[in-house]
This record gives C-alpha cells, structure tokens and sequence, in this order.
C-alpha cells in the first residue's frame, strides 16, 4: 500500500472513531518504542542510513502525544511493576547513543519531562569511530565505476565466502551478508577493502561522550548495554558473546556509577546461547527488533519493541500524522508480528 492510501485509510478510521474503539477494547499491555537518531530535517542526508532517522519536529509532535494520550514510564518500571488497568503505558528507548540523543533529543525529552532508555556500545561513545555497518556504507558510496564495483564485489565475496553475481549485490545485500560476519572478520574485511578503495573518511564524534551521559542520567535518562562493539551475538563464539555481555556492563558501571541491568541487542541478533548467557552475567531483561507488544506473559529477555522512524509516522507530504501514528501503533498492539523478526 502507497503513501497516499495508507494516509486515507489513517484518516477514515480516525475520523469514523474506529481507532477510538479499538484502542478502547485494548487489554492491558505496554509498548516499547524503539528508535534511533533525532536529526533536523536539513541534516537526514548525513545519515548513513535514512530507516533509523527520525526527524526532529515529527520527534517533537510525537512526544507530545505521548505526554497526552500515554503513561510513559521507564523501562524498568515497565518490566518491573505489573501492569496497569490502563493499556496506554510505554517506554522510549534508543539504540547506539548517537550524538544527536543528546544535542537534539535530550532537550525535547526535558521539555515534555519523559524518561527514556539509551544502549550504548561502549567501544565507541566518544569517539570518531564508524560502525562496521557504516564504514561498509560510506566504502560503498565511494565506488562509482563499473570495473570499481566488480572489483569491490569479488573482494568481498571471496573475504566473507561465497560468491555472490556483482548485479545482485545491492547496498542493502552487501550489508545483509556482511551482518551475519563475525566481528573480526568484519573488521580485517573492512581493513583490507579500505587499504585498496579509499578509507571510510571521518567527519567528527558520532556518539555521545561519556560526560554527556552522565548529564543525562541526572535528569531521567537511564543506559543500558548495547554489547562493547555492536556484534551480532548469534554470529558469535560463546567466548566472544559473554566478554561482550559482561565488559559492557563493567564499563558503564565504572562509566556511570551504575547501570540499567538490560541489553538490546545489535540489529536483533540473539538466540538461545545469548539469553542463557545474559541471565548468566547477571541481566534481567533485553530488549529485541521484533515487532510487538509487552504483555503479562512476555518473556523479559525476548522483549518487543515497535520501531518509530519519520516513515511510519508521516505523511504524504513528510510531516507528521496523528491518524498515520496511532493507526501505526495500533496494529502493532493488535498483532504479534507486523515487519520482518531478525533474530537469528
């Protein structure tokens, strides 16, 4: 369904007082949001990737009708206490402590006073470092040349294994290959690849800086583990994933005087070994990428989230729609599953 007709069928059944009826008939049950960056419109282009952007005025109308129409409470009051009669409770969470969290979102969470949950992969909060995923990213829009992209994808392929056709190796196939790398292979990957097509360039700090953090933590702001390096678990060695557990945790305790006991994990990525060995080091809940809602039922290490960008929020002519959002929100209430679960 286009933009146009989901706008259409947002405002109808706004306007018909379905919504109205549907969110009434709601048992009890919280929702956790999930999101990424907060950027103002003129800086979405600076993104690697536009999917995990939120713009900020969409961000502050958003908030605002959550401060109206919701109990938001903090993640751990949601996993903690039992739920209320009242089915409109939720918690804000943010993944990869981003820069623009505090220069850009904090401010506006002050504003409306609503806590909210931020993981951070600890390696990287204040520094210049890229991601794997975005220094992929930033090589493949260096290479603009056929024989260039031939070449790069031969590389690839043959550092990662397999072979994969050079036409079929979209942006968004090379990063669905390289997710599922362990990470030191990525990062040899990565080293080889800019070493003969142009490094990854730098353009400043990306995160927040571990002073930033604590100014946040002062005024409603908890943080939790995001692991050290942004790892896939599940593509791990038991090793590697306990170290990334368990030294996460360490730094933001010695970082922050003490932590959230919660881990969302890296693009999703968990399976059995990694909910054994969270609970292992001591975690009480983690947070997922699958769709959904938190009931009494729901098992805290595999917690849904609903994922909150300027797309699902928006309208035709990008700005934000209240009949889109709570139509939005609504259906990831109503049912289980609504995009793709990556968790394995």
């Amino acid at each position: 369904m286009n933009t146009a007709a989901k706008d259409w069928l947002s405002r109808f059944l706004d306007r018909s007082g379905v919504l109205r009826f549907l969110e009434r008939r709601q048992t009890p049950q919280a929702a956790i949001f999930a999101l990424h960056r907060i950027l103002p419109a003129d800086e979405v282009a600076q993104s690697y990737n536009r999917e995990i952007v939120l713009e900020k005025e969409c961000f502050r109308a958003f908030l605002q009708w959550l401060a109206n129409e919701w109990t938001v409470v903090s993640l751990e009051q949601l996993w903690e206490d039992p739920l209320p009669a009242s089915s409109r409770v939720c918690a804000l969470t943010f993944d990869d402590g981003w820069e623009d969290n505090y220069r850009i979102a904090f401010p506006l969470l002050q504003e409306v006073r609503l806590p909210a949950t931020i993981f951070l992969p600890t390696a990287y909060i204040g520094t210049n470092n890229y991601m794997p995923e975005e220094r992929l990213a930033r090589l493949l829009a260096r290479i603009d040349t056929a024989g260039e992209q031939s070449l790069f994808a031969e590389r690839f392929t043959d550092a990662v294994g397999g072979a994969v056709s050079p036409e079929l190796l979209s942006a968004g196939r090379y990063q669905s290959i390289f997710k599922k790398v362990p990470l030191q292979l990525k990062i040899r990957v990565l080293g080889m690849l800019e070493q003969q097509f142009g490094g990854s360039g730098n353009n400043g700090r990306h995160t927040i800086t571990w002073d930033e953090a604590r100014r946040m933590r002062a005024h409603g702001i908890s943080f939790g583990s995001h692991t050290v390096n942004h790892c896939l678990l599940a593509c791990e060695h038991e090793n590697t994933i306990a170290n990334e557990l368990q030294t996460s945790r360490q730094v933001l305790r010695q970082q922050l005087g003490d932590a959230l006991d919660a881990l969302a994990y890296p693009n999703g990525s968990y399976d059995s070994r990694v909910v054994r060995l969270a609970a292992e080091c001591g975690l009480k809940a983690c947070v997922t990428t699958e769709y959904g809602v938190v009931r009494a039922d729901t098992d805290r290490f595999r917690l849904p989230r609903i994922p909150i960008d300027t797309a699902v929020l928006s309208d035709e002519a990008s700005q934000f729609s209240l009949a889109r959002t709570r139509t939005y929100v609504l259906r990831a209430s109503r049912f289980r599953k609504i995009g793709p679960e990556i968790h394995s």
